[in-house]
């Protein structure tokens, strides 16, 4: 046998036996915590709670006084929440460290490109066992709180639309799916969720690498930016927001149709359609690219979204459209700049109460089609188009709640990790993203720092100028982005 291939039997054995390691670690771990919740809980039941129970009893109702549900912290609840983190950092390690996970997510020839690969690996595990921990021990809070009570009403046969036991639901036939998660371990959903940011992050990561060619230090430090910065932490290492999943599957919808893979792209969009019905928006880009129409996209979106939905109505009935009509008529939101002009400000200024959220979604899909008509005109990049469809909706969507901004911030991510046309050298454009995705990143660590409520001053301030802000550097994002994609790019124009 050569040195080389003893070398490579080395390592597969030393990583094969690493993870019957931490595969091993789980399982024990799992029965420690089901023996000693058993013994406890006699004590529990005979009356000696003990400190232990009392101190994170007494956590999580503090967590949970700021949900809707009321703070009651029961002994299987605790267990469960331990059992959930222990065995999805165990899975979490066990895929972080195994090489063909991270080599598939990345790219083989970005992995290629890593000069310690396991050293990537190990602060991927860290870091999602951190955010894991951070928001278990937040407890049910806030929307996973809703999600928690729209899935057991699931679970229990109910209409999750219509039905009150379930709430307000405002999701998509695919968010049920979760519920079978959910059963397993009520906080399973919060892991998966975790695994598709860092999914992402790895994916963005081996662009960079890949596509756009630049060192490791640089390609890190770019993808964190963008995908493992604060705005992130709050949407899924505190609230663990579903928005993720239709976020993710614009994402490789956009990159699967630049890799020539239109019935998939199409495929995987219909599932985020299907999850929430946004990403809807990023269709018309991948159908015309350029002078060409190409129609699989929107087949492969179609069949998936008709199996979805005949499913669905077979389970549910009509109920499942309701989510249309409950968006339509729900307030304006924080970043909304709609928001601003019915808040206290312009109130004060003019005297009187103004009602815009009728003119919101009107003003949105009009921006959105003047957009795609630019960029069939221009002969935009299709990658570029799609990521400024969401910000462009967002200017006047009525409901602009800031884990929505999730589909924007792996869109440009994806723009700026392949930039296939130079722009991001644009010095302006480089200024409007940071500026655009900062402000938003901003507000969201504000709003989980004031319990997401800001019904107080000065926090109530903040909540109705935010959206001006949000929409004067979005408008400066998407001029600056058409600017310098109408200009043709360096690459473009050196070709």
């Amino acid at each position: 046998m050569s040195a080389a291939r003893a070398s490579t039997v080395s390592h597969r054995l030393s990583a094969n036996r690493l993870s019957l390691s931490v595969a091993g670690a789980t399982v024990l771990a799992w029965i420690a915590v089901e023996i000693l919740a058993t013994a406890y809980a006699g004590n529990v039941a005979a009356g000696a709670t003990g400190p232990l129970f009392e101190l994170i009893a007494g956590h999580f109702a503090l967590r949970w006084k700021f949900s809707d549900l009321p703070p009651v912290m029961t002994w299987q609840a605790i267990v469960a929440v331990i059992q959930a983190f222990i065995l999805a950092a165990g899975f979490g390690w066990l895929l972080a460290l195994r090489d063909g996970f991270v080599r598939w997510i990345m790219g083989a020839d970005a992995y290629a490109r890593l000069a310690d690969p396991r050293a990537l690996q190990v602060l991927c595990a860290v870091l999602f066992t951190v955010f894991l921990g951070a928001h278990l021990g937040t407890g049910l809070f806030r929307d996973y709180a809703a999600h928690a009570i729209q899935w057991s009403a699931t679970l229990d046969g109910l209409d999750p639309w219509r039905d009150p036991a379930a709430g307000n639901n405002a999701y998509g036939p695919l968010f049920n799916v979760f519920a079978v998660a959910f059963a397993v371990n009520p906080l399973w959903p919060v892991a998966l969720f975790l695994y598709l940011w860092f999914g992402c992050w790895l994916f963005i990561l081996g662009r960079l690498l890949d596509q756009g060619g630049r060192p490791f230090e640089s390609a890190l430090f770019a993808s964190v930016l963008f995908v493992m910065g604060p705005y992130f932490w709050v949407l899924l290492g505190f609230y663990a927001h579903f928005d993720i999943v239709p976020a993710a599957a614009a994402l490789f919808a956009v990159h699967l149709a630049l890799a020539k893979r239109p019935l998939g792209a199409g495929a995987i969009l219909g599932l985020g359609v299907l999850a929430k019905f946004y990403p809807i928006i990023v269709l018309p880009f991948l159908i015309v690219r350029g002078r060409a129409i190409d129609w699989r996209p929107a087949l492969g979106c179609a069949l998936v979204v008709a199996v979805g939905t005949a499913v669905a109505f077979a389970i549910w009935g009509d109920s499942i459209f309701d989510p249309v009509a409950y968006a339509a008529d729900r307030r304006t939101r924080h970043l909304s700049i709609l928001r601003v002009g019915e808040g206290r400000i312009v109130a004060a200024l003019t005297g009187q109460q103004f009602s815009l959220r009728a003119l919101g979604v009107p003003l949105a899909a009009l921006c959105g089609l003047a957009l795609f008509a630019y960029c069939v005109w221009k002969d935009i990049d299709a990658e570029v188009g799609a990521a400024l469809a969401p910000v462009v909706v967002l200017l006047f969507y009525p409901l602009a709640h800031f884990q929505f901004f999730a589909i924007c911030f792996l869109l440009i991510a994806y723009w700026y990790a392949t930039d296939r046309s130079g722009l991001f050298q644009s010095a302006g454009l480089r200024r409007a993203t940071v500026l655009y995705l900062g402000w938003v990143s901003a507000f969201a660590v504000l709003f989980y720092l004031s319990q997401g409520h800001m019904r107080q001053d000065p926090a109530r301030w903040v909540r109705d100028f935010a959206g001006l802000p949000a929409f004067l550097f979005g408008v400066y994002f998407v001029w600056a982005a058409l600017r310098a994609a109408t200009k043709g790019g360096v690459k473009k124009h050196l070709a």
